[in-house]
């Protein structure tokens, strides 16, 4: 079986107060690093949200869920992105891969995704 998780990852290009997104979007953070503690040519401040390790070869639905759990938390997202030269990307993030993946987003994921100004990421 394949190994992945999900997240949810935002980035700001300026010292914005992260430590302050877990409660405007009331999700606990996997992870928080401060504009000032980044490391990198490209300095940014990064709230991240994920899941705990899955086990599937079948990841289509399983995402499908995270997103629509997510989506009610992150409506306020677009707006404070644009107010703060910000990001967002959605993720799946195989941690350990036995076998080809099946990956793939229905419209009513694209049009969430899309609603919420977010990219999409696969990282192998």
């Amino acid at each position: 079986m394949n190994k992945y998780h999900f997240s949810v990852s935002i980035h700001f290009n300026c010292d914005y107060d992260v430590k302050n997104l877990e409660n405007i979007l009331k999700l606990k953070p996997y992870s928080i690093t401060p504009y000032e503690k980044s490391v990198g040519d490209t300095k940014s401040a990064k709230f991240v949200y994920r899941t705990k390790v899955l086990n599937d070869i079948y990841t289509d639905d399983l995402f499908k869920q995270f997103v629509k759990k997510v989506e009610p938390h992150l409506k306020l997202l677009p707006e404070i992105l644009k107010e703060n030269d910000g990001r967002c990307v959605f993720r799946i993030v195989f941690d350990e891969l036995k076998e080809k993946p099946c990956i793939s987003l229905d419209n009513e994921i694209l049009g969430i995704l899309y609603k919420l100004n977010s990219n999409y990421e696969i990282v192998f």
